[in-house]
């Protein structure tokens, strides 16, 4: 069995979350309690397989990389036997960098 990889989520991710569940759960509390549960066990699975999101294809890089949770990225850097979990973004709005 693979060694397990700490995740840390970034202040600015955490922000992000906490915003987005924030403005789905103003129409449906459900479907927000879903997205922030979804994103919690993409989360859990990256511990195990740190290497389970793509490549982010605007950048290249291949220790940065993506889990989508629709319609949001995840965005996340996979280095030194860690994952530090960068951006929290809705697919449709600009990619702006790290």
């Amino acid at each position: 069995m693979a060694k397990k990889v700490t995740v840390v989520v970034t202040e600015t991710a955490r922000e992000e979350m906490a915003s987005m569940v924030e403005y789905v759960s103003i129409d449906s509390p459900r479907s927000a309690r879903k997205i922030i549960r979804t994103i919690n066990d993409r989360l859990k699975m990256l511990r195990s397989f740190p290497r389970l999101g793509r490549i982010i294809p605007e950048i290249g890089d291949p220790t940065l990389r993506e889990i989508i949770v629709d319609p949001y990225r995840i965005l996340y850097r996979f280095r030194k036997g860690k994952v530090e979990v960068l951006r929290a973004l809705h697919g449709r709005r600009f990619f702006d960098g790290m």
